[in-house]
């Protein structure tokens, strides 16, 4: 499962991801979108989902399920609670009716999709889900999807992680949030992120599922500024996820899109000097390691 870290409060929402996944058919780095931005006539939302990325026979696939739930059946002028209402109830129809779906085992098809943004300048995190519980714990599958959405404010931002949690510290999460109600600056509530996700990835309970590499998305309530996506790439390679904007009714959608990037050849550097992919090691004890191997 995907390791999903979202926060929110009365300025800005934000998504990160892990790039990998793990299941039957071994660990892969993933170069899915697992994080989008749906648009409405009122309605500005990030979403990702934790769970059920595809099954085997590629006939269901998450990205392009809910890309497609939202162009065909979704009017550009319906409320949030609307549109998560519309998506549930279609997700819950192939979750029933799916023979590729139903032939998995019951921990494989589990699946949670999260939304934050604003709807009228407001902040909202939405949730859909056929395994947790209301309050954000268990796992017990569901038959059907059930939504809730919940309104962070000035004083009370929100910060959850969700999915592989197993070597999250709670700590951590909370630290983030704090971070955010005192209102510090955004770069440094994104290096916090980013700092949890890592860890969790070199942590020896995430058994090598959560990856290294990092995916985040950003949405601000001023509608004059431009959500931003970046991708933290910690293990070199050429492709970078982008995070595309899917809009009801429109002729032309993008599933799936990324960047070829040619990485520039990095300075040489001394042993001494801390790396420069910054780690806050020395480079000789970091990516020079390898050079002296």
């Amino acid at each position: 499962m995907t390791l999903l870290l979202i926060a929110s409060n009365a300025r800005y929402g934000m998504m990160f991801a892990d790039c990998r996944i793990s299941g039957d058919d071994g660990i892969l780095e993933d170069d899915h979108a697992k994080i989008a931005q749906l648009e409405l006539a009122n309605v500005r939302l990030l979403f990702a989902y934790t769970g059920l990325t595809y099954t085997l026979d590629h006939q269901f696939r998450t990205d392009h399920f809910l890309a497609s739930a939202i162009n065909e059946y979704l009017q550009p002028d319906v409320t949030a609670e609307h549109a998560l209402q519309v998506i549930g109830a279609r997700l819950t129809q192939i979750f029933q009716s799916s023979p590729a779906i139903l032939a998995l085992r019951p921990a494989h098809r589990r699946l949670t999709v999260y939304f934050v943004g604003f709807e009228g300048g407001q902040p909202l995190i939405g949730t859909l889900s056929n395994f947790e519980n209301l309050d954000g714990t268990g796992e017990r599958l569901r038959d059907t999807f059930w939504r809730r959405m919940i309104r962070p404010t000035v004083d009370a931002p929100i910060a959850m992680a969700s999915g592989n949690i197993n070597s999250v510290q709670i700590g951590d999460v909370d630290a983030l949030r704090l971070l955010m109600r005192d209102e510090k600056p955004l770069h440094a509530v994104v290096a916090k992120a980013t700092e949890i996700l890592d860890a969790a990835a070199h942590d020896p309970r995430s058994k090598n599922t959560i990856g290294a590499n990092v995916l985040y998305g950003l949405i601000m309530a001023d509608e004059k500024q431009a959500s931003r996506c970046e991708f933290v790439c910690n293990t070199g390679g050429q492709l970078t996820p982008v995070i595309p904007i899917i809009k009801p009714q429109q002729s032309i959608i993008a599933f799936k899109m990324a960047l070829h990037s040619v990485e520039p050849t990095p300075p040489k550097q001394r042993p001494n000097e801390r790396c420069s992919c910054g780690s806050g090691k020395k480079y000789k004890k970091c990516h020079g390691r390898d050079q002296r191997l």
